[in-house]
């Protein structure tokens, strides 16, 4: 089956997103590295930290919120089932989207997030925007993109008018970060970034991964430059420009937050948590 199949259009969505005259709002949360057993994750308790940023995240309006992946540490059904749960209590109302990371199992993601206000779509079309989640988990924890998925991004970027804009979400790294993670970098996410930089509708792309706050402007020839943004995790954050295995301990979890206007105006900012 096709990636985008069942894609969420406007007419679905007319009362829970913004108009066109206002922007819209999205919350990316990432690398929840959630267990069961009461274990930490990296010294971090992760349930706790994640339910920190929910109870943060219920505290605003918005028009979708996008996981984007590792959403397990331990592999076990009732780590996807904290997240869940920690959604439907504090995200009842908002639409939450999703895509896989490298711990991640695409069928439990199926199986868990499933059900509002889950939706299993990965072409979302909120007003003037598209938002689209892609698949980069390969067969190892480093990140792969399939000729066929190539081909389905392809295809559906084809189908999006040039008057509109497109957000796009990842969960690996396309470009080095000069750490540790780069071991397991997206193996051919340059080739990814060409081909998005070819579309004057692709206006940012935002991943996870790297555990790490990072902001680069891509620059394209005829076109608007595309943001790329790395989001930090909602538990452990993982030392700037370090090729050792380490947290920066200063830092508590956190999520991104979009503003996306009409006219293709993009505003993004990280909210951090206190340490707790």
């Amino acid at each position: 089956m096709d990636w985008f199949t069942g894609a969420l259009t406007a007419t679905f969505t007319t009362t829970k997103v913004a108009t066109q005259h206002k922007p819209l709002k999205i919350a990316q949360i990432t690398d929840c590295h959630l267990l069961i057993n009461g274990g930490t994750y990296e010294g971090v308790d992760s349930k706790a930290s994640l339910r920190s940023v929910m109870v943060k995240l219920a505290e605003q309006k918005w028009d979708c919120v996008v996981i984007t992946g590792d959403v397990t540490q331990d592999h076990t059904p009732g780590s996807y089932e904290i997240l869940a749960d920690y959604c439907r209590s504090y995200l009842k109302d908002t639409l939450v989207a999703w895509l896989p990371g490298n711990h991640d199992e695409i069928d439990c993601l199926n199986r868990h997030f499933c059900q509002p206000p889950f939706t299993t779509a990965k072409h979302l079309k909120l007003g003037h925007w598209h938002v689209l989640m892609l698949n980069t988990k390969g067969p190892t924890p480093s990140g792969y993109i399939s000729a066929e998925h190539f081909g389905e991004i392809t295809q559906v970027l084809n189908t999006i008018k040039a008057d509109e804009s497109v957000l796009v979400f990842c969960h690996h790294h396309l470009l080095p970060v000069n750490g540790y993670i780069d071991k397991h970098i997206a193996s051919n996410g340059e080739s990814l970034l060409n081909l998005l930089k070819a579309y004057e509708q692709v206006k940012c792309i935002a991943h996870g991964h790297v555990h790490q706050q990072r902001h680069t402007l891509l620059e394209r020839s005829g076109f608007d430059d595309i943001h790329l943004w790395a989001t930090p995790s909602t538990s452990a954050q993982f030392a700037l420009n370090s090729m050792v295995r380490g947290n920066d301990e200063r830092l508590g979890p956190a999520f991104r937050c979009f503003e996306l206007g009409a006219g293709a105006q993009v505003l993004s900012n990280v909210d951090w948590l206190d340490l707790i």
